[in-house]
């Protein structure tokens, strides 16, 4: 423990957690050679990383399957067979180059993942 620090988040696969020093009535005390501190903590399940990537790449997918609709309604609205061709989903928040298991290639735009996330 250094006393400068406050806190610590980590984010965990499926959830995230968050300590504290504490302040309050009730805070859970840590008891470590030398040293007793009361602390907050709090776990929000369902906010870890293998959770909001699985979130993203949902995000991803479903976007990507509007604007499908959209142009197969438009091509055949239209007769233009060419504009019914499936496009790749790309994935914002995945490294060029890289083909996720399902099948959303990487296209690195850091300021795209962030607007999903």
């Amino acid at each position: 423990f250094m006393p400068e620090q406050e806190g610590a988040v980590g984010a965990g696969s499926s959830s995230s957690a968050v300590m504290a020093v504490g302040k309050k009535a009730g805070d859970t005390t840590i008891q470590l050679p030398g040293i007793t501190r009361p602390i907050f903590t709090h776990s929000f399940l369902g906010l870890g990383m293998d959770s909001a990537l699985r979130r993203a790449a949902d995000i991803v997918r479903q976007a990507h399957d509007e604007r499908e609709s959209q142009q197969r309604a438009a091509a055949e609205a239209s007769g233009d067979a060419a504009l019914t061709a499936a496009t790749p989903v790309l994935d914002p928040c995945l490294p060029t180059g890289y083909t996720a298991g399902d099948g959303r290639q990487g296209s690195a735009d850091f300021a795209a993942c962030l607007a999903i996330v």
